[in-house]
């Protein structure tokens, strides 16, 4: 159930800059909006990161940060209002930072890793790609 959450959770947020995309008109404030999404994209990278990086060969959340970064980047070039800019942002850092701290803990459970090469001895070579694995990054092995 919980990889299924994190593909409908990424999934939302990338569909929802496309949405916001789509229904907006690219600003005429030039490059400063994009090197602005580009600013707020590494700061909620670094935000996520440094909150749920470990050292650990069971995998290490890359999706569940990456793609909200890129989605907002997409929401603050062509959304030209301030607030729905913001908020957007303080949602994908909160998801952003959920997601990833919720895999790194997932991948240390019983029958699921995020690093199909892993050494981990009960994982070695049985892992299977799921049908969310794409997105999520998230395998099961047999026990």
């Amino acid at each position: 159930m919980a990889p299924t959450i994190h593909f409908i959770l990424i999934s939302l947020v990338a569909l929802t800059a496309i949405f916001l995309a789509a229904r907006n008109r690219p600003p005429k404030r030039g490059l400063e909006s994009w090197l602005g999404g580009i600013g707020a994209a590494l700061l909620l990278s670094l935000v996520a990161l440094s909150l749920s990086m470990h050292m650990c060969t069971r995998g290490t959340a890359f999706q569940q940060w990456f793609v909200p970064a890129l989605s907002v980047i997409v929401v603050w070039g062509f959304v030209e209002s301030r607030r729905t800019r913001l908020i957007y942002f303080t949602i994908a850092t909160i998801l952003a930072i959920g997601l990833s701290l919720h895999y790194a803990g997932f991948v240390h459970q019983k029958g699921w890793i995020g690093n199909p090469g892993s050494k981990v001895p009960d994982a070695a070579g049985k892992t299977e790609p799921q049908w969310h694995t794409f997105l999520t990054g998230i395998y099961r092995y047999d026990e």
